[in-house]
């Protein structure tokens, strides 16, 4: 049993010696590329196994490439890998070239094995192709637009013209192009850079245009077609297109700005035409805008600077202008844009424009928040209130502006003013009208903040339009303010700036203008649809000021109208929510000192999107100073 065993052990051994010592053929198991390619710069043979020992770089090179067609760009070869070898061709191959690879015959790896059928390879680059395009695609183009074809080798112009045509939109037949040549071709090669490859090759650049004006404004494609050849006979198999459109018609358009569409011009904004198309500047200078009593009023450019030569498309009337005037807009009768072209809207000049009545304004110096001195004017009542200034125009004249919100007659405005007086109420409201300081807010965060119904839902605008609600309406502690009576009794209120008298304290006060809605805000919200204004303010005479270190902090209370250290102010300092998080009283010098106070203030993003990057804490102080009581306050990070 034993020699038996042994003897099977041996055969199979000798059979593995026989099979180990045989020669393993290896195969070419990719090429690229084959068939026609219209750009060949490099092709790539894949072995199926280790060829060389790779980085080796004296490994020889396994195959011979030949191509006919004349003009093959000089090649080199080399090893990628040791499985890979690959032909670098010095430039790409021009159309009509055939190559042909084929496998050395006495050809072995490192570990001398040679390379199994197939043989060979061919591919071909076929006739003349469009590498590049100007104008590029979806471009608007003119209506006597030229192409400039960059081609991977000379094309026979025979040939050229016999098979590129436009398609044009609204013509039923092939629209033949036409070659652009002499200097027209020169200075359009220059312009894309192409000049100097041009002169070199010029059948390798053709210029083209369509064989007709193009109607403005009508797509256009330029097609490529089969059959475009080489010199020696070689024609392309690929058709290939490109779409544009023609650009719109010389036009002019003029706009101002309005308080709705139906309004005349508002005429302390600029009236501006804007051309579709490049104009001379000097051309341009000579439009005029002629009121109906008065000079002609001459035009201004963005670039003010600019050469006479230069080309604009647009041009202003800075203003302001006269309320309720006629205006004459005047164009030279030779107007035509840079091109050429003749204006396609000239019948509608002289055009006649209006102004209409100063808009309805009512606008403090700060929207959102802003501080008043208590004795800021050195002649002032010490006393007495501060002065909250706005400016009016044209809104609600007395007994306007300064009833109660809830019931008011329609039509009549109203001055209201609430005083929170916590730290929490007044870094709740400062943060609720910041919010509201943005053009939107959310409906459901407005349904929130607002105590009566919303304005109905506009189609195109998202959430609730900041100046279409009241946050004062309805809420309870309210009191209306007067304003001065205007100084003529007509109506509306004529432009004027007013005082609104305010005691020390935080307030947020709010106006809201039936006039100034009807103006400013959307029809569709309804007939009636006052306008709110709002801003915080706080009017004092201290100053606090907050250092925040590692380990401990202090405040420093100050006057205002002397710089004088205020004494037993008691400060508080509360995170964003208003939450107390330490208190102490000034000393003689005005400081109040803390302990223990984190460096760290927390995030205030729980109060809403107004602060959602902030993080600081909220300081106040509360103190009697000049014979009333009064308070500041101030966040750590502030900075101005």
């Amino acid at each position: 049993m034993q020699p038996r065993r042994f003897f099977v052990r041996a055969l199979t051994l000798g059979f593995l010696l026989v099979a180990g010592g045989a020669a393993q053929a290896l195969k070419v198991s990719s090429f690229s590329p084959q068939g026609e390619v219209a750009r060949v710069r490099q092709a790539v043979a894949t072995f199926d196994g280790p060829v060389v020992r790779f980085g080796d770089p004296a490994a020889a090179a396994p195959l011979v490439l030949q191509c006919e067609g004349g003009g093959a760009p000089a090649v080199t070869g080399r090893w990628l890998s040791d499985r890979r070898w690959v032909f670098d061709f010095a430039e790409d191959l021009g159309p009509g070239q055939r190559c042909s690879v084929v496998v050395k015959p006495d050809f072995r790896s490192a570990a001398g094995d040679a390379v199994s059928a197939p043989l060979s390879f061919r591919f071909d680059t076929g006739g003349p192709a469009v590498t590049d395009m100007r104008p590029g695609e979806g471009e608007r183009i003119d209506e006597q637009q030229v192409f400039i074809l960059r081609l991977t080798g000379a094309a026979t112009t025979e040939s050229l013209l016999a098979n590129t045509w436009c398609s044009v939109e609204g013509i039923g037949e092939r629209v033949p192009v036409r070659l652009v040549e002499g200097a027209q071709r020169q200075a359009l090669l220059k312009t894309q850079y192409f000049a100097k490859e041009a002169n070199a090759a010029p059948l390798r650049f053709p210029t083209v245009a369509c064989n007709r004006t193009l109607p403005p404004a009508a797509h256009v494609g330029l097609v490529f077609g089969r059959g475009v050849a080489t010199p020696g006979g070689v024609a392309n198999s690929v058709e290939k297109r490109w779409k544009y459109q023609v650009r719109d018609p010389f036009q002019a358009t003029f706009s101002c700005e309005r308080e709705n569409a139906q309004a005349a011009c508002m005429p302390i904004r600029p009236m501006t035409l804007q051309f579709n198309a490049s104009v001379g500047r000097k051309l341009a200078a000579q439009i005029r805008l002629k009121p109906d009593s008065g000079s002609a009023i001459a035009p201004t450019f963005d670039d003010a600077e600019a050469p006479e030569d230069s080309v604009v498309e647009s041009l202003k009337f800075p203003g302001p202008f006269g309320e309720r005037a006629g205006f004459t807009l005047q164009l030279p009768s030779d107007m035509q844009d840079a091109d050429g072209r003749k204006l396609k809207n000239a019948g509608s000049f002289p055009l006649k424009v209006a102004t209409g009545p100063l808009p309805p304004l009512a606008k403090f110096p700060a929207s959102a928040f802003g501080i008043i001195e208590r004795f800021a004017e050195p002649d002032g009542d010490r006393t007495g209130k501060a002065m909250l200034p706005v400016t009016l125009r044209n809104v609600e004249a007395a007994p306007g502006l300064k009833g109660l919100a809830p019931g008011r007659p329609a039509g009549q405005g109203t001055v209201t003013d609430l005083r929170p007086q916590s730290d929490a109420d007044i870094i709740g409201w400062l943060a609720k009208v910041k919010r509201y300081d943005e053009t939107t807010v959310d409906r459901k965060q407005a349904a929130r903040d607002v105590a009566g119904p919303l304005p109905p839902k506009v189609q195109d605008i998202d959430g609730v339009e900041s100046r279409s609600v009241s946050l004062l309406a309805g809420r309870p502690g309210v009191q209306a303010l007067a304003l001065p009576q205007p100084a003529g009794q007509g109506d509306p209120r004529p432009f004027e700036v007013v005082g609104i008298p305010l005691d020390p304290g935080f307030h947020v006060v709010e106006i809201a203008s039936p006039r100034l809605g009807q103006a400013l805000l959307d029809e569709r919200y309804g007939a009636n649809r006052p306008m709110y204004v709002r801003t915080t303010a706080l009017v004092t005479n201290m100053g606090v000021h907050f250092k925040l270190g590692r380990e401990n902090a202090l405040a420093w209370v100050t006057t205002l109208d002397k710089g004088q250290p205020v004494a037993d102010a008691v400060v508080r300092v509360s995170d964003c929510s208003g939450k107390e998080i330490a208190q102490a009283r000034t000393d003689a010098s005005g400081i109040a000192r803390f302990d223990g106070l984190s460096p760290q203030p927390g995030q205030c993003a729980k109060n809403g999107d107004a602060w959602a990057y902030r993080q600081a804490y909220f300081v106040s102080a509360r103190a009697r100073v000049a014979g009333a009581d009064d308070m500041s306050f101030v966040w750590s990070d502030s900075d101005r």
